[in-house]
């Protein structure tokens, strides 16, 4: 592993003879730092990225315990051991209460401190862990289902490339599901036990973005009052998802060309390389050919990019595939809601399958939960659609068929008192006031139509 990314620990004690015993106990094992006072310790903290912290109680400009507390204060994630020469305990003890994680009595025995700095980086290792399963647990509820041709040749695609590193660039509309094709591959690959880092470029401010994805020291410019750790070395033996890579500054495509190409970034404010072992998988929802052409994109990093195209069917050329969605989605937020909505009429169930779903995947399970919320009963029907998907449906009935002027008169007729008495909770008066006519018109014209026929 590359010095960079061995535990980095710093060992804070004003007696050189110590310092060089913990070095020479750990050897190569560790990255170690070393500080003879706190004030040096702390220049070492906002500098190097690191987990553990070995200081010593009886420090010459700052009493130890003080140091540990701002320690914590500047980044809590960092475990601290404590040396202590009282055989009484009672300072390390004092200093556990204060958010120690141990302490060391001196003259210190080998195999204890090594015991206790190996169990001190797995704590430490595992609030890291901790966190991505936490991101892991709440992606898990998102799959990808489908049975058409076109999603099971993008399920064998996944499959392909979760056994080997290859650059992938995604492409497909919004709400097809990219990031979670991106997520399956990673799953499913070598990288599986490490970090999913997504990265939505788009989201980003342009002033911010370079600092997001490659981090930057403190100091760096204004406001950067610490360091940062950027997305690619949080990624680091992992993948890193770039969503909306179109959105990306000329500058810094610039940057992550070298990235691609050296495997190294560099925080701003630094010239030191950082070796970094990243997977990345791409994706953008419009034609990144057109932008090179209009000169926004740079094509040496589209073709650095595209080494493998996997390209999302929207939603609207697998309309097979929207019965499955629906139950999914159905049973996830019937949990969710704690709601007991079993299915969805015939009636809308072919409103939905009709639908051009241009926010595709995303639109569908959004308006789902719309239907759960505002459902009391146990089966979805037409009067509970959303206007815009009964309006699209109404409308192919009316022009999809070539009808004869006075015919198509009469069916939107039909279609607008309907939705009127819908509005109105079949109140004939309050739907012939906003009909904008008089009550005995508008019955009229519901017998004349035969709408008192119908539900």
């Amino acid at each position: 592993m590359s010095s960079n990314h061995l535990p980095q620990i710093l060992a804070v004690d004003d007696d050189p003879a110590v310092l060089k015993s913990i070095k020479t106990v750990f050897d190569d094992e560790y990255h170690f730092h070393f500080a003879q006072n706190a004030t040096e310790g702390l220049a070492l903290i906002d500098k190097e990225d690191i987990q553990l912290a070995i200081i010593d109680l009886g420090l010459p400009d700052m009493n130890g315990i003080q140091l540990l507390k701002k320690i914590k204060e500047t980044n809590p994630v960092i475990e601290i051991i404590v040396l202590t020469a009282d055989n009484s305990l009672h300072s390390g003890i004092e200093a556990m209460k204060s958010g120690a994680y141990d302490y060391v009595v001196k003259p210190f025995d080998v195999d204890q401190i090594i015991l206790v700095v190996k169990n001190a980086l797995e704590k430490a290792g595992l609030k890291q862990e901790v966190r991505y399963r936490r991101i892991m647990d709440a992606e898990r509820t998102k799959v990808l289902i489908g049975e058409t041709k076109a999603m099971q040749s993008v399920f064998q695609m996944i499959t392909k490339l979760s056994h080997n590193d290859a650059t992938v660039l995604i492409t497909g509309e919004s709400g097809t599901g990219k990031e979670l094709v991106a997520q399956a591959i990673h799953n499913k690959g070598q990288r599986k036990d490490g970090a999913f880092v997504p990265v939505n470029c788009g989201a980003i401010p342009k002033e911010l973005i370079e600092s997001e994805l490659f981090g930057h020291e403190k100091g760096a410019f204004t406001n950067a009052s610490y360091k940062r750790l950027g997305k690619f070395e949080i990624a680091h033996g992992g993948t890193i998802f770039l969503d909306e890579i179109s959105a990306l500054p000329i500058e810094v495509q610039t940057k992550l060309l070298r990235v691609l190409q050296e495997k190294t970034i560099e925080r701003i404010g630094s010239m030191r390389p950082i070796a970094v072992d990243v997977r990345i998988i791409a994706a953008s929802n419009v034609d990144i050919k057109e932008q090179i052409k209009q000169g926004q994109f740079r094509e040496d990093l589209y073709y650095r990019l595209n080494i493998v195209p996997l390209e999302i069917p929207p939603l609207r050329e697998r309309k097979e595939d929207i019965p499955l969605l629906v139950n999914h989605f159905l049973n996830l937020y019937n949990q969710q809601y704690h709601r007991r909505i079993k299915t969805l009429s015939p009636e809308v169930m072919e409103y939905f399958c009709n639908y051009d779903w241009k926010g595709n995947v995303r639109e569908l399970e959004n308006i789902i939960q719309r239907l759960l919320v505002v459902t009391p009963h146990s089966v979805i029907t037409i009067s509970k659609l959303p206007l815009e998907i009964r309006d699209t449906k109404e409308s192919e009935e009316i022009f999809g068929d070539n009808h004869p002027l006075e015919e198509a008169l009469t069916i939107y007729e039909k279609k607008y008192i309907k939705k009127a008495l819908l509005k109105a909770n079949n109140n004939h008066a309050e739907a012939a006031r906003l009909l904008g006519v008089h009550r005995n018109t508008l019955l009229n014209r519901i017998k004349v139509l035969g709408l008192d026929d119908e539900e």
